[in-house]
């Protein structure tokens, strides 16, 4: 299991999140980019009343397998950025705390299938408030940061 995938299934079984994005096949936690949604003129730009919010996405900045002497270690410190929309600061904030919460609740041990040893929130970045459509609609979004250490296979 990918770390990627691996946070979004911790995320899917948190109640405080999943209270805010959804749960099961309709949670609103995606890799990459904020969906586009039906009815939106530009691919990638989402308006900030659609039911589409608030919304989870998931970045994977760095990987950085760690080594000794001998060769791998085992262990990989990855980069995750996590941002948090919602159509008002409030929201954003709320889903902020509430991923941060649940990322740093028994940051050792399996998630999913993955062995996390260490997960440290790195800080985040305040508020962003933007047009997503040239109207006076915006969205607002939160970010966190984090170095999640966890098993990988060595190489033989």
């Amino acid at each position: 299991m990918d770390l990627l995938a691996a946070i979004t299934e911790r995320l899917k079984l948190s109640q405080i999140v999943t209270d805010l994005v959804g749960s099961g096949n309709d949670a609103r936690i995606t890799q990459g980019n904020l969906p586009q949604r039906p009815g939106n003129p530009k691919a990638g730009q989402q308006k900030a009343n659609n039911t589409g919010l608030p919304a989870i996405v998931l970045h994977e900045i760095s990987t950085g397998p760690e080594s000794q002497l001998s060769g791998s270690a085992g262990t990989s410190g990855d980069r995750v950025q996590i941002d948090c929309y919602a159509v008002d600061p409030v929201g954003a904030g709320a889903l902020r705390e509430a991923v941060r919460w649940s990322m740093l609740a028994s940051p050792r041990g399996y998630w999913g299938t993955l062995f996390v040893q260490s997960c440290v929130h790195e800080g985040g970045s305040g508020d962003k408030v933007f047009s997503v459509d040239g109207s006076d609609k915006h969205l607002s979004r939160r970010i966190l940061e984090f170095v999640i250490y966890h098993e990988e296979p060595i190489p033989v």
